[in-house]
């Protein structure tokens, strides 16, 4: 079965989360492509990240210089 989509937003971070979001408000349609987080860190094996997209993008901005140009790469 083919499913037609008219958007696809590549990334379930905070940036492709809200533009699925707000992409829904104004239309059917929208697919949502990327990896979920873990919901049992104790019990996944697979990649992990101490920040996702969301913490990671804040922390880009923080007061401390050194740890801002961390975060950002």
């Amino acid at each position: 079965m083919a499913v037609d989509f008219r958007f696809i937003v590549i990334g379930r971070g905070m940036m492709g989360a809200a533009a699925a979001r707000h992409l829904s408000s104004m239309a059917d349609g929208i697919a949502l492509i990327g990896p979920r987080e873990p919901e049992e860190r104790k019990a996944h094996h697979g990649v992990f990240a101490s920040h996702y997209d969301e913490a990671r993008i804040t922390r880009t901005f923080d007061a401390n210089l050194a740890w801002g140009t961390f975060a950002a790469r």
